[in-house]
């Protein structure tokens, strides 16, 4: 069976002719606006009462085999990380690409578990999580 992270010559997570200087694009990009992007969204849940809802029953099928880890996958300023936090009282981690937006989640979000690394090659072993939330981030 092959591997699914295995890379394939030529291919890249980016397509065709994709690289890791789109990464790095996509990196600093978000480096760039991540002080502009955390005024914009901070309290956008307050908002949205079907996210709220949705998160709710994720934090809940993940809990029914008992203490679980959630995951939000590129968490940005980590709103939606806190909001899962206060409703899952067991783990929750926050992974960005962007150590800037990481950075501005730790300042808001002091108590959080928050971590930088790539949505792609995520240095956790499979399994580890009981559910995961990417919002926002699989656009790219």
């Amino acid at each position: 069976m092959t591997d699914p992270g295995a890379a394939v010559p030529g291919v890249s997570a980016f397509g065709p002719g994709g690289d890791e200087a789109n990464l790095a694009r996509i990196r600093s990009t978000y480096d760039a606006i991540a002080g502009e992007y955390d005024a914009h969204l901070s309290d956008e849940l307050a908002h949205k009462p079907l996210d709220r809802a949705l998160l709710g029953a994720l934090v809940d099928l993940a809990a029914q085999g008992g203490a679980a880890t959630i995951a939000d996958i590129g968490c940005g300023p980590a709103h939606v990380t806190a909001h899962l936090a206060a409703l899952h009282h067991d783990d929750v981690v926050g992974v960005d690409l962007s150590p800037a937006m990481i950075a501005v989640a730790r300042r808001r979000h002091p108590g959080l578990r928050l971590e930088v690394a790539d949505m792609l090659r995520l240095p956790v072993a499979d399994g580890c999580w009981s559910g995961i939330t990417a919002l926002y981030s699989i656009i790219h």
